[in-house]
């Protein structure tokens, strides 16, 4: 599963969303980050051994049927399930069963049914047999029961956000614009919302699912679908089955109104299930998964091995996607038109997902604590595709931000890959499992080499097929084809916290001619954290513009290195292809050598690396010709985001005749510039440093771009700039489907008043995913904290409606906010308090009745919401 984080430094977010962050696990493609390495804490949250579950009796087939009351949010479920004893005889049966009405629970014998003793907490279903069963005997209950997903509030804050199982959107078909669906999320043990079953991932099943909806609704489940059926009533039953087994949590439903664009991989069907109005752009958004397929089952030497590929789009999907077997889902962001995708697109989330399909689905964890082994391998697929697909430029770029995630995240928190200590299985979904797990892989296959590294894979997919693994199962495979032992490596970057953080001298003896290199183990060696062994190649460009390089041992915590050469090198670098995890803190490189590496060095990250520390230590960018000319040649660096970065972060120089080029190569990036991303950053820093009339007429008609993010910068500033043409704009694009624009529209609203505003908040709030509604949020709270209480009073509806049924627990903390402020704010205005908030709204007038009556109203609403959500957070801003 893709998941997001919360950043814990600071982050520009390129999409509007409480997810950004993830699984949406952090996004390098969507989101620029500085992070400052300093002090690491140790995380010492320990709590009691979590074992892998045991196996009483092993789950073999499942079988449902259901049909759904959207009105109540609930499912009608009829489970078949079969069993075996795995080892002791077995005379009772325990199921995961979370918020179930039992009906009956029957022994099914040659077609026979015969009442079974149960015992049911809302949690645990306990069946007690007549008899015992041996692992030589198999058995089959019959479940029929009632699923109440909704009955409770289960909203975790982390990377799933809700922990329902199953869920119905637009259940009543009362919200205008937004798609009444029902869909499933099962990870980590949350499919035992909506059926009885061992939610454990080191259970498996094949599983057959018989669906009842309406006739216009399409169906998607696990493997093929057989048949489909007219039951009468305009209802049809379709029947999905797949005969490969997986994990329960695996199993999935989606029902909603779907175009489904057929592709297909050699002989299987490979669907792609969007929204109607984006069907001509399907393939646009998924067209690369056939060569995907084909790329994965090549490199890891398995075909892919499913019955057929799925990928369905959902609204409010709760995590970023998922991948269910044979059947990917994927939150509603990823839908985007073909001239949307030129702004971003999201195609490693495609890549993540597909390659679960081999490292999750079709060897599985044994449990949550060896969570690397999927995600770790599906994060590092991700890379795998854009070297492939893209070259070393945007696949270096990932790595080098995988990087920096995890080394952000291990700031606050230091956990081993593997580890067996937790409060909660979603606390393993976290930077570790994820981008640190994808490095440590990284890492692997450059020490054993790409041919075993992959032939080890073919050999643990092989082996393990269909089986439920721990990490020595990996190190064993690798072992067995490289014929190298791996237990230190293991140990060590596996089952140990932390990483190396290491201080890097230079200094060269022109007498003997030797380079000096001293490298100093400097991480903290608390709570386990290891003296770390590792090779580390450093790269020196000579005098005769040469390339050279060696590679040196580290084993101990100093190491005193000589290398010798003719000359003094002119640039040198550490780790030139970024193969180690580690923080890499160089000393003795002086300002010219950082010049060399920002116009040498082929890889991403040197250069980046070189730019940041050229900001950090040139202290005269402003007033030297020099200085300001040599780093502003990163304007035209061939990688968009160290174009990004010099765009916002190079000084405006003191020197006129050079801020005139500077303006004009901004002028050059808005117009020319083939990344998107670029021509934004550029526009804002026009606005910023050069915004006058006459620069801002050489950018010719803004509002008419195709880039919708482009076109989105220029409107909140052109706002303004030129306030009657901004709004214009907004008066005649009221009907946008675009997040990026719609958040824009959103602001210039939030200042104007205009009494089209509401309908235009309303409307979106209503249509739009909880991802895409926190700034628009953001913007209709600035809004009706100048506006009267007729107007606040048609917002409360929708509002208490957002705080109590969003899936977004962050969309639910802003619509909270909200309240508050409505609330606090008039409250000023009623005893001539000073509001110090600069927002437009402090200048306009709201008479005393008004306010009296926004804070007896917004006052009701939040003792209304008290009463139906304990959840502490939305309770503690609300509070008096």
């Amino acid at each position: 599963m893709l998941m997001r984080f919360v950043l814990f430094f600071s982050v520009i977010l390129f999409i509007t969303s409480c997810s950004v962050f993830k699984k949406t696990a952090i996004d390098p493609d969507e989101i620029a980050m500085t992070v400052d390495l300093d002090t690491v804490n140790i995380y010492s949250g320990r709590t009691a051994y979590i074992e892998t579950p045991a196996i009483n009796s092993r789950l073999l087939h499942t079988r449902l049927k259901v049909d759904f009351d959207w009105e109540n949010r609930r499912l009608n479920g009829e489970a078949t399930l079969r069993f075996t004893p795995h080892f002791y005889n077995q005379d009772k049966l325990v199921l995961d069963a979370k918020a179930f009405d039992i009906i009956e629970v029957k022994l099914l014998e040659n077609d026979v049914k015969t009442n079974l003793d149960y015992a049911y907490d809302s949690l645990e279903l306990t069946i007690s047999f007549d008899r015992t069963y041996s692992r030589n005997d198999t058995f089959e209950v019959f479940i029929k029961y009632t699923a109440n997903p909704y009955s409770q509030d289960f909203l975790k804050d982390g990377a799933i956000r809700g922990a329902r199982g199953l869920y119905f959107v637009n259940h009543d078909g009362k919200t205008e614009g937004r798609p009444r669906q029902i869909w499933t999320q099962g990870q980590t043990e949350s499919n035992s919302f909506w059926f009885p079953t061992k939610d454990k991932p080191n259970q498996r099943t094949t599983s057959e699912i018989y669906m009842t909806v309406n006739d216009s609704f399409k169906t998607l489940s696990n493997g093929e679908l057989y048949y489909s059926e007219m039951v009468g009533d305009g209802m049809r039953t379709d029947y999905w089955r797949q005969d490969i087994s997986h994990p329960p949590y695996l199993m999935m439903m989606a029902v909603g109104e779907y175009a489904i664009v057929s592709d297909t991989w050699r002989d299987l069907d490979v669907d792609y299930y969007v929204y109607p109005e984006f069907e001509e752009h399907a393939r646009a958004i998924f067209g690369n998964t056939p060569e995907m397929m084909e790329f994965f089952s090549e490199l890891f030497g398995v075909d892919y091995p499913w019955e057929k590929y799925a990928q369905v789009i959902v609204h409010d999907f709760v995590a970023g996607a998922m991948e269910n077997t044979s059947a990917s889902v994927y939150m509603d962001l990823v839908q985007r038109t073909e001239t949307e995708l030129k702004d971003r697109n999201f195609e490693r989330i495609i890549a993540h997902e597909l390659a679960h399909h081999w490292f999750g689905n079709y060897v599985t964890c044994e449990s949550w604590s060896n969570l690397v082994l999927n995600e770790g391998f599906a994060t590092y697929s991700e890379y795998l595709w854009a070297d492939y697909k893209y070259g070393k430029e945007r696949s270096q770029y990932k790595l080098h931000f995988n990087r920096r995630a995890y080394l952000s995240e291990a700031r606050s928190r230091i956990n081993s890959l593997i580890r067996f200590q937790y409060n909660d299985p979603l606390e393993m979904f976290d930077r570790h499992s994820y981008q640190k797990g994808g490095l440590v892989l990284h890492m692997l296959r450059n020490k054993i080499g790409d041919e075993a590294f992959f032939l080890g894979l073919q050999e643990y997919l092989t082996k393990n097929a269909l089986e439920a693994v721990e990490v020595h199962h990996l190190r064993l495979a690798l072992e067995d084809v490289s014929g190298i032992d791996l237990n230190r490596f293991f140990n060590q970057w596996f089952l140990s916290a932390g990483h190396p953080v290491l201080d890097v001298n230079y200094a060269f003896d022109t007498t003997s001619r030797q380079l000096n290199i001293k490298i100093n183990q400097i991480q903290n060696f608390e709570n386990d954290i290891p003296v770390f062994h590792f090779p580390i190649t450093f790269k020196v460009l000579t005098t005769e513009n040469e390339w050279l390089e060696k590679t040196f041992n580290v084993k101990k915590m100093y190491h005193d290195f000589d290398w010798e050469l003719e000359s003094e090198p002119k640039l040198i670098l550490a780790d030139p292809e970024q193969i180690l995890l580690a923080e890499i803190l160089e000393k003795g490189k002086s300002e010219s050598q950082l010049y060399e590496q920002l116009k040498s060095s082929e890889h991403f990250f040197h250069r980046l690396n070189a730019f940041d520390s050229l900001l950090a230590s040139v202290q005269d960018i402003k007033t030297s010709r020099t200085v300001f000319r040599e780093i502003s040649k990163t304007l035209d660096d061939k990688h968009w985001y160290i174009r990004n970065q010099a765009i916002e972060r190079i000084p405006l120089t003191e020197l006129e005749n050079l801020k005139s080029s500077f303006k004009n190569k901004l002028i050059d990036l808005y117009n020319n510039d083939p990344e998107n991303r670029v021509r934004a950053a550029a526009l804002e820093r026009i606005f910023k440093d050069f915004g006058d009339r006459e620069t801002i007429s050489m950018l010719g008609d803004l509002m008419n771009v195709e880039s919708y993010m482009v076109k989105a910068v220029a409107l909140r500033n052109l706002y303004d700039f030129n306030a009657e043409t901004a709004i214009d704009f907004v008066l005649n694009n009221l009907e946008t489907n675009n997040p990026d624009l719609i958040s824009a529209i959103g602001e210039v609203l939030s200042k104007s008043f205009i009494p089209e505003a509401q309908i235009f908040f309303q409307r979106n709030l209503n249509r739009l995913s909880f991802r895409s509604q926190g700034s628009l949020l953001a913007s209709y709270n600035k809004y009706l904290l100048g506006s009267s209480f007729a107007r606040v009073r048609a917002a409360m509806p929708q509002i208490e409606n957002i705080i109590t049924e969003s899936e977004g627990s962050r969309t639910r903390v802003r619509a909270a906010e909200l309240l508050r402020d409505l609330r606090d704010i008039n409250r000023k205005r009623i005893t001539g308090e000073e509001i110090k908030d600069d927002a437009p709204f402090k200048d306009v007038k709201i008479s005393m009745e008004d306010s009296e009556q926004i804070v007896e109203l917004v006052s009701n609403v939040i003792e209304n919401i008290r009463l139906k959500t304990d959840n502490r957070r939305i309770l503690n801003i609300l509070r008096n």
